[in-house]
């Protein structure tokens, strides 16, 4: 689905399916497509990944949200990662969510006996080296560029209890933002596996995030978590995650992690990748 078709406005399809076929024309079309929906030009902070509300009144407008604003960013930006990957791995990151890759076992022997040692909140692969088999060589590849990909890096030994909240999703409704998982031992439903929307429940989710977005505007609010139970939307469980196995997120669709089996650890380094200009490619 897209966002014309979501809202029901052929002049709005139009510049849109041009805007995901014509990366040149991109931002010409993107203004357009503005003025279509919100009968304005809209500030330059919308196309940044700053998120606060006292900065901007479009962020905060309700009725601009009711009209789309969310939507508006959240679909473009979408287009703007399809033309920014240089290498055209899949679309796994945008139709699903989710990016399993198994990396090399010379990258895993190298590994393995630092990161069960070494403290939490590090810059573990700050200095690595762009090789088939690293971590940073695999996220270049998959999200077309490096942006910021060793930002909030840590390395984390998480004993994981049943009796955690394991009730909520997350969404970030800002802009396209990518968290990735390096698990180093195998992984599995017993110790809490992933969970992530279903492309089934996309049309759902899209009403739910115009509606979110529109109280996330009343009340300051920038991203939002919500009760699994709460919402009619299907999801997926990620599979046995084998050994040494990167995982990349998208964070614009609904994620968390499902309640273990039992009293367990989960051991793994984490990061964030983000884009400053995330319409900039």
């Amino acid at each position: 689905m897209t966002l014309g078709e979501f809202l029901n406005n052929d002049n709005l399809l139009n510049l849109e399916e041009e805007a995901k076929q014509n990366k040149d024309k991109f931002k010409t079309l993107m203004k357009e497509a503005e003025i279509c929906l919100f009968g304005k030009t809209l500030d330059p902070i919308i196309y940044t990944n700053e998120c606060d509300f006292k900065k901007t009144n479009d962020i905060s407008d309700p009725e601009l949200n009711k009209k789309g604003l969310y939507l508006f960013r959240y679909f473009f930006s979408r287009y703007a990662f399809q033309h920014r990957q240089e290498i055209k791995v899949n679309n796994t990151l945008l139709d699903i969510g989710t990016f399993f890759m198994n990396l090399s076992n010379e990258f895993f022997e190298d590994s393995i006996d630092k990161i069960i040692t070494i403290d939490n909140k590090i810059n573990f692969f700050k200095n690595t080296n762009c090789n088939p088999g690293n971590i940073s060589h695999w996220l270049i590849y998959t999200l077309g560029s490096d942006g910021d990909i060793f930002n909030n890096n840590e390395t984390t030994n998480i004993l994981v209890d049943p009796d955690d909240d394991f009730r909520y999703l997350y969404h970030n409704s800002f802009y396209p933002k990518f968290t990735w998982h390096w698990f180093p031992l195998k992984h599995t439903k017993r110790n809490s596996n992933l969970s992530f929307l279903s492309p089934e429940g996309f049309n759902i989710f899209y009403e739910l995030l115009l509606e979110q977005s529109i109280n996330n505007s009343k009340n300051k609010e920038n991203n939002f978590k919500i009760e699994k139970e709460k919402i009619n939307l299907e999801y997926r469980e990620s599979p046995t995650i084998e050994r040494n196995c990167l995982v990349i997120i998208n964070n614009q669709f609904l994620h968390g992690f499902n309640k273990p089996r039992y009293f367990c650890e989960r051991i793994l380094v984490s990061g964030k990748v983000d884009f400053e200009k995330p319409f900039d490619f």
